[in-house]
């Protein structure tokens, strides 16, 4: 009788035990988080390091300079990005890089935000850099208020939309609004969207006066609604690409729109 007793015990005991770790289990709210890494050292030392592995995974060599001086050879390069405006400075390096571009390379430079007198490059093919006019449409759109934007926040939660859905139709819609430029490659590439910075845009004479009589003479280019932001010359067996900032190619643009490719 006393085993017995003990049995139901034991078993009325173990039942108590399994209801209370059920119960507890249903109570636990499992959800998947997110965290956002920090930046490695080398990423916030080199701002372009994501281009490099991109290329790298490409199996296309990529060799890191802060400075032309610094290239002991252009030899070996088949393709040359300047990030950094004006690193041509003196007849010398340009001479240099115009026999390189002569014999089939091919160079990517950035204009100079706010001047082109440094580069030497830049004033051998007449190429400016300039501010766009301000689009008075774009300042008069009025703006809305933190009220009226809250409002519309909570009249989409009521009709059941979540705050990721919010945010993501948010985005898609400042995306739309933003001046893009597209440049076609043809071919496999075909069309590609880039979004360069707004408030830099390229100037040439041939392209602005349609001045058929200027030196040098780009074969294409390509624009936003604010104006040119590339533009490409031939020089010899080589091919120049003067661009208005590569900031699209930095680690945290490049994802964008078809920066990368």
């Amino acid at each position: 009788m006393a085993r017995n007793s003990q049995f139901i015990y034991g078993l009325l005991g173990l039942i108590g035990l399994s209801t209370l770790a059920w119960f507890f289990y249903a109570s636990i709210e499992f959800y998947d988080e997110t965290t956002r890494a920090k930046w490695s050292k080398q990423a916030l030392y080199n701002p372009y390091l994501a281009a490099e592995q991109f290329l790298q995974k490409s199996e296309i060599d990529v060799i890191e300079a802060d400075s032309l001086i610094k290239i002991n050879s252009l030899e070996n390069v088949s393709t040359m990005l300047i990030t950094n405006a004006n690193q041509i400075g003196n007849p010398r390096q340009l001479e240099a890089v115009l026999d390189w571009l002569e014999d089939g390379g091919s160079l990517i430079v950035t204009a100079n935000a706010f001047s082109t007198a440094n580069d030497l490059l830049l004033q051998k093919f007449e190429v400016g850099v300039s501010r766009p006019e301000s689009n008075d449409d774009e300042e008069d759109k009025p703006k809305k208020s933190v009220s009226e934007s809250l409002r519309e926040y909570n009249e989409k939660i009521e009709k059941g939309m979540t705050a990721e859905e919010i945010a993501r139709e948010t985005s898609d819609a400042d995306q739309s609004d933003k001046p893009l430029t597209e440049i076609d490659f043809g071919g496999d590439m075909g069309l590609l969207k880039i979004e360069f910075n707004a408030n830099r845009i390229l100037t040439h004479p041939y392209i602005d006066n349609e001045n058929a009589e200027a030196e040098t003479k780009p074969f294409s280019w390509s624009s936003s609604v604010n104006g040119v932001h590339l533009m490409q010359f031939d020089v010899g067996e080589g091919l120049l690409t003067i661009i208005s900032d590569p900031s699209i190619w930095q680690s945290r643009r490049i994802n964008q729109y078809d920066h990368a490719y």
